[in-house]
């Protein structure tokens, strides 16, 4: 196969550029909905009750921090008990 000047060009700018600006945050939100399955799994294995609110507030976060943190106390909390985010 026979490359021209103009694709050795594009391909330095593009290994120059790095990855493409929307995969670090396509990577965070995956982050995200993946922490967010992991609360929701481990609220249901333990049977545990969540407010309307609380849920609310599980949907909305998009702190990757704080979503480990439910998830802890989550996975800590005795079964069959409220858990309030």
């Amino acid at each position: 196969v026979r490359r021209g000047a103009a694709f050795g060009r594009g391909r330095r700018e593009c290994l120059e550029a790095g990855p493409a600006p929307g995969l670090e945050a396509g990577h965070a939100q995956g982050l995200e909905a993946g922490l967010r399955r992991a609360l929701h799994d481990v609220v249901a294995a333990r049977q545990l009750t969540v407010s309307d609110a609380g849920q609310s507030r599980i949907e909305a976060c998009a702190d990757l921090d704080q979503l480990q943190r439910w998830l802890t106390a989550a996975a800590s909390q005795p079964p069959h008990t409220k858990f309030e985010p």
